[in-house]
């Protein structure tokens, strides 16, 4: 996965609050979402998430990177959408709606 992939991993997971909703969430598998946060924090060298059997929570220095991501990814998708618009006659509406 690219680090865009695994920042959505992360977020997702994140606003779940669990590895397997997260992955319910991207149609990805369970160990696919576990490996991808794995890999996040190996690059990073820092634990993303507080686990216990019952929850799954961002750490607390980890909360300010949730927000970050999530700009990441809203801006990636709006930068995708302003390049391909003329390609994708069925998302013109959207297109419309990022570009205003």
């Amino acid at each position: 996965m690219d680090r865009l992939q695994l920042m959505t991993v992360f977020v997702a997971v994140a606003e779940e609050q669990s590895f397997a909703a997260g992955a319910r969430r991207l149609s990805l598998s369970p160990p696919a979402v576990t490996r991808a946060v794995a890999t996040l924090e190996a690059q990073l060298g820092v634990k993303l998430f507080t686990r216990t059997t019952r929850y799954v929570r961002v750490t607390d220095a980890r909360s300010q990177a949730l927000m970050h991501n999530r700009v990441v990814i809203w801006q990636s998708l709006h930068r995708y959408y302003l390049v391909n618009c003329s390609s994708f006659p069925l998302s013109l509406t959207i297109c419309n709606a990022i570009q205003k």
